[in-house]
């Protein structure tokens, strides 16, 4: 009864919101509308377009999530990327930009860095065109310090470390 009259006080105040049938969902945007403007914010700003290509579902992509929010990472990153997250099932025309930069055709996660002008400047394809997705593995983690390095030149040394070490952590434990 309790939880009826919370409702009840709350719709008269209006916080919670009306739903009605038949409304439609909002329109989300598509994954080329959220790239352009992640290319006319890193064109303003001076900084490169980093997409990651995923999925809720896969584990992989969590990881390289939580990697993205880590502090040290962002402290090193955000200075210079802008990150576009597309989620390949759920984001409207998400499998065509998708094929666009990805020689294979279901792995996720998948990564690419693009100069503001929307040039191709590195991605989680190594030199097998295999896809690293979350860099983890040794053979990985030295695909992503190079893919990085070319990408973002202004990078320290000591910076590229700090993000392989945050990858090390970041990653499922080794028992």
């Amino acid at each position: 009864m309790i939880r009826f009259l919370a409702a009840i006080a709350c719709l008269a105040l209006g916080l919670l919101p009306t739903i009605q049938a038949g409304d439609p969902k909002p329109k989300a945007d598509s994954a080329q509308e959220l790239l352009d403007s992640a290319l006319k914010k890193a064109k303003a700003d001076k900084k490169a377009v980093f997409i990651s290509f995923g999925a809720p579902m896969v584990s992989w992509c969590e990881h390289l999530d939580k990697f993205h929010e880590r502090a040290a990472v962002k402290k090193i990153l955000n200075d210079h990327l802008v990150f576009v997250k597309v989620d390949v099932a759920e984001t409207p025309g998400a499998p065509e930009l998708f094929k666009k930069y990805s020689p294979d055709d279901d792995s996720v996660p998948m990564w690419v860095i693009l100069s503001s002008e929307g040039k191709v400047l590195a991605d989680s394809f190594d030199e097998n065109k295999t896809n690293v997705g979350f860099p983890y593995e040794a053979d990985e983690l030295k695909h992503y310090k190079k893919a990085i390095k070319k990408a973002i030149p202004k990078l320290t040394d000591k910076e590229v470390d700090t993000l392989i070490d945050e990858l090390k952590d970041q990653g499922p434990k080794k028992e």
